[in-house]
């Protein structure tokens, strides 16, 4: 029904055997610089929400995982079927569950407190799943995209996960970083 793209974590030593691979040279050190440059300018840490996460803590990235989401479309001028109120709410309702058991995350880029880049990211046994993502569009000239699928990969690539699967849906990001395009069959 679309296409999918993902990334065989597990046919790469590790992340820099993945880029050094995928990526030329000159692409690799611009990625680099974009990462020095936006962490030069802003106070830049990242967390991989799993596991034992306070609900208030949860509660407070979700939220702004929605302002996000909502600023990224709006300035799209375009609609996104994950922000209608029900799907949203559903989205918020089950993934905590999920996050507390490790089979969901939320990866959160932050400019000191305030999160800039979130990932809805699911969990099989041996795949994780990109489900939802947005960066701040106030950070578009750092190139927040590239640098949140950067460190996203460099956590992946030290899991245990054999798959980085971008899912359903073309973009360009998602075939420049993976490694193979397969049918997403519904």
């Amino acid at each position: 029904q679309y296409p999918g793209f993902l990334i065989r974590l597990d046919n790469y030593a590790d992340f820099e055997d993945y880029l050094k691979k995928i990526f030329s040279k000159s692409s690799i050190q611009k990625l680099n610089r974009y990462s020095r440059r936006l962490e030069t300018c802003f106070d830049i840490n990242e967390k991989m929400l799993m596991g034992a996460v306070e609900k208030h803590e949860y509660d407070e990235v979700f939220n702004h995982f929605h302002q996000l989401l909502t600023k990224r479309f709006e300035d799209k001028q375009i609609t996104n079927n994950n922000l209608n109120p029900n799907e949203w709410l559903f989205y918020k309702e089950v993934a905590y569950p999920l996050l507390i058991d490790n089979k969901a995350a939320l990866h959160v880029i932050y400019n000191g407190l305030t999160p800039i880049s979130v990932r809805l990211l699911y969990f099989s046994e041996a795949i994780i799943f990109d489900a939802i993502t947005v960066f701040d569009i106030d950070y578009t000239k750092f190139h927040i995209g590239k640098i949140s699928i950067m460190k996203m990969l460099e956590w992946s690539f030290n899991s245990d996960y054999k798959i980085f699967d971008f899912s359903k849906g073309y973009f360009d990001y998602k075939e420049s970083w993976s490694d193979l395009k397969y049918d997403f069959e519904y």
